[in-house]
């Protein structure tokens, strides 16, 4: 009787690669165990593919199983930004490339069908969560037919749309020896080099990786000034990084003149039904890419580590004595940067510091409409207390209106005083009057 080995894959729609093929195969005779240890000899014949489990098998090798001559790319990107349909429209233009090469010098196989000289699969992965979270796509063009549908572990370039994405997964994993990586930055090629973790660096030298980095971003805030269209366009900067860093064109012969027309008819199919100028944006942002993506020279392993992505701390404006920084006690005593843009300081809730600009937070129940009765009695007002300078302990009551700003009446002064601003929790701002001081507050929702 032959022995029968059960198994289970796709669980969770986790991917299914053909190291999990081989390894069921290499489970069932013996040359690999299960993760908790059991293999075949002990008389255990199930199994799991594709997830963290006690019960789970993987075979060592990690074979591409891709054509020769492939060119395997993946993205990083971010869900929102357009991701998705920049590689339909790569993949596609690929489409019109290949029905263009094999019109030129056709042969035809025994039905009378022109053969097919060029191949494209592609997809996307991400999950439910989409927009906002960290997401791939992967693209694969060959002279012959894919027979490979996962996750590509084995690219020759990367186009990492993503600036930060050193700070959360790796953009290197599986890139082959003279590979590319594309990077989003805006940065100096120098600065760029240090956000690569120090511990990727010696990957990158090892397999001769090829480092680019595209403004893409800038690109696209220079193509359009809506803020969510230059989120999604910053995509079409890297399709056209991808023809100028790949050898896709060389190997095929296409020239600059013949790879314009056909991006063109693609972007026609794709956005002439918004107009011209859509067209026209989107052309202009990928020219962009193709023309200013640009190679880094790679510095040294022992080059500071900047790949947090965060900036150096700034001081905060006003008197840091009444601010207790994380750390630093009653402040830090460093000077406060020259350039530095002065910042609003957030107050606690329902006070105000006279003298130091601070945004005030009410809840939202608050901000009803301040109406005036005949009488001069004020209704929907918030309460608030505003504290005295320096040497002065009083507290100063008042109220704030979303309509009128904030009305307060000062102790032993007698008339309210009146602040005017705009409303519906934008801003408030106004000068303090009054016969002994003299100041400025500023509130927000």
């Amino acid at each position: 009787m032959p022995r029968i080995f059960r198994g289970a894959y796709g669980i969770g729609s986790r991917d299914f690669r053909p190291e999990h093929t081989l390894g069921a195969y290499e489970f069932a005779i013996g040359q690999t165990r299960r993760k908790d240890g059991k293999g075949a000899a002990d008389g255990t014949t199930y199994f799991v593919l594709g997830v963290d489990h006690p019960y789970a098998v993987i075979s060592k090798d990690t074979p591409s199983l891709l054509p020769d001559k492939a060119i395997a790319v993946r993205f990083h990107s971010i869900g929102g930004w357009g991701m998705i349909t920049t590689g339909k429209n790569l993949g596609s233009i690929i489409g019109d490339f290949g029905s263009l090469i094999s019109e030129q010098d056709p042969k035809y196989d025994a039905d009378g069908q022109v053969v097919e000289k060029l191949w494209v699969m592609a997809n996307p992965k991400y999950g439910s969560e989409k927009k906002g979270a960290p997401t791939n796509y992967y693209l694969v063009v060959a002279p012959e037919r894919i027979r490979v549908n996962c996750e590509l572990n084995h690219v020759d370039v990367v186009l990492c749309c993503d600036p930060k994405a050193f700070t959360h997964t790796n953009p290197l994993e599986g890139l082959n020896k003279g590979g590319c990586l594309v990077w989003e930055s805006n940065e100096s090629p120098e600065t760029a080099w240090q956000r690569i973790p120090a511990h990727h660096r010696k990957f990158v030298k090892d397999n001769n990786i090829r480092v680019y980095i595209l403004p893409g971003f800038d690109i696209a805030r220079k193509a359009t000034d809506r803020g969510e269209l230059q989120l999604r366009m910053q995509g079409n900067s890297f399709l056209g990084a991808f023809f100028r860093v790949s050898p896709f064109l060389k190997h095929n012969g296409i020239s600059e003149a013949t790879f314009l027309t056909a991006v063109k008819k693609q972007y026609e199919k794709k956005f002439g039904r918004f107009g011209e100028a859509v067209v026209a944006s989107n052309m202009l942002v990928m020219e962009q890419g193709f023309s200013r993506v640009q190679e880094i020279k790679l510095g040294d392993s022992e080059d500071p580590d900047r790949s947090s992505m965060r900036n150096p701390p700034v001081r905060p404006v006003g008197d840091v004595s009444l601010m207790p920084t994380a750390g630093c006690g009653t402040g830090c005593g460093t000077p406060m940067p020259a350039a530095q843009t002065p910042r609003l300081r957030l107050s606690d809730p329902g006070k105000i510091r006279f003298g130091i600009p601070q945004q005030l937070r009410l809840p939202p129940a608050s901000w009803r409409a301040g109406v005036h009765r005949g009488d001069g009695r004020r209704l929907g007002g918030h309460p608030i207390q505003i504290r005295g300078p320096a040497g002065d302990p009083g507290l100063y009551r008042g109220e704030l209106h979303p309509v009128h700003g904030v009305h307060h009446g000062m102790p032993g002064y007698g008339a309210a005083q009146h602040f005017p601003g705009r409303h519906h929790g934008i801003e408030n701002r106004g000068e303090l009057l009054c016969p002994r001081y003299r100041g400025t507050a500023e509130t927000g929702s």
